[in-house]
């Protein structure tokens, strides 16, 4: 579950990249929390680390419409 973490955080540093301006305070504090936890392994609880897992993929899906604004 860790890894899958891992990739979607890369995923969200990617779709990010370039277009920072569009990124906010809780995309920041997303990608912080994301890697606090794989980092540190302060949550082996599967359903903890896929709740993480699903706000990163939700977050890359704003990134879309924060373009078009």
């Amino acid at each position: 579950m860790q890894d899958r973490l891992t990739g979607a955080l890369i995923g969200l540093a990617k779709a990010y990249q370039g277009n920072e301006d569009v990124a906010n305070e809780q995309t920041d504090k997303l990608m912080i929390e994301g890697l606090f936890t794989t980092i540190t392994n302060v949550s082996f609880n599967n359903d903890t680390i896929q709740d993480v897992i699903d706000r990163v993929h939700a977050e890359n899906c704003f990134l879309p419409v924060a373009l078009l604004l």
